[in-house]
């Protein structure tokens, strides 16, 4: 359950990660 949790955390970090870059694309 824990590392089920830690993934979902992950992956939302990284959706929200994502959406920076698209909005502030530095590359």
């Amino acid at each position: 359950m824990e590392c089920n949790r830690t993934k979902e955390k992950s992956s939302s970090r990284s959706v929200q990660l994502k959406a920076t870059v698209g909005r502030f694309p530095q590359n």
